[in-house]
């Protein structure tokens, strides 16, 4: 993080210059996947759509209506983003009146009615020693408006990348399971 933030305060010829120095300083990601058996496929489905909704965000895979990080960020005024957040999908939270997933029963069939899979977002800070942490009571504009693009195209992208697809079907069977 401490290189990546080297980068961002830098300056350089163009953009382009300006995403590969980034693209490096972040290097290899790591996955972490908790509540389902490690060498199951549920991990595995869950694992390769992160990384695909990683590359996304970094400018690597395209997607109708979704702007990388970079790109959202070369558009923000100055100090707007730390470029520090993690992302994870989620079904996306109850709110007012409408609970998701949503279903109803129709003679002993159960019919999911809304499950709409999204991107939650949290800004993370960095110590001196380039630890992260995170930091839940602030929000990063570029991150809240990546997670909002994805999330508002995501059932658009299921069409285009078979991780997605099979993701949203977990979520599906996640509902399934709720509603038993």
């Amino acid at each position: 993080m401490l290189k990546l933030q080297k980068v961002l305060n830098s300056k350089y010829d163009s953009y382009q210059a300006k995403f590969d120095a980034a693209a490096e300083a972040v290097g290899g990601q790591q996955v972490y996947v908790g509540g389902v058996p490690r060498y199951s496929n549920h991990a595995a489905v869950m694992i390769y759509a992160d990384y695909d909704m990683k590359r996304s965000s970094q400018g690597y895979e395209k997607l109708p209506g979704v702007r990388s990080i970079l790109q959202i960020y070369k558009n923000m005024p100055d100090d707007q983003s730390a470029l520090s957040s993690r992302f994870w999908f989620h079904i996306k939270p109850s709110k007012d009146s409408v609970t998701y997933p949503n279903f109803r029963y129709d003679e002993g069939i159960v019919i999911i009615d809304a499950c709409p899979v999204i991107i939650l977002t949290e800004k993370q800070v960095m110590d001196r020693n380039g630890n992260l942490a995170d930091k839940k009571a602030e929000a990063d504009p570029v991150a809240a408006l990546f997670a909002r693009e994805f999330s508002d195209n995501f059932s658009h992208s299921v069409l285009l990348n078979p991780n997605y697809c099979e993701l949203e079907n977990l979520y599906r069977l996640h509902a399934l399971f709720l509603a038993m």
